[in-house]
């Protein structure tokens, strides 16, 4: 049975694909790494998550700034 905190991490992944389409999954998890700040076996199941909801949260922003009229 998968743990819930790591039910969490792949729902939020499959959420950030769809946000970086762009972007490699290799790609995607190596620069997850680098916002934690750590070598990604050293990452824990809870930082992995908080790292990637602020991830997420910070593509949702550009996204919605992206999508305000200019003037």
């Amino acid at each position: 049975m998968i743990q819930p905190t790591q039910q969490a991490i792949l729902s939020s992944l499959a959420e950030i694909c769809e946000l970086s389409e762009d972007v490699r999954f290799g790609q995607l998890v190596d620069f997850l790494g680098f916002l934690a700040n750590k070598r990604l076996a050293e990452i824990d199941d809870e930082q992995l998550l908080r790292t990637i909801e602020e991830h997420r949260g910070d593509l949702l922003r550009r996204r919605s700034l992206a999508a305000e009229p200019r003037s």
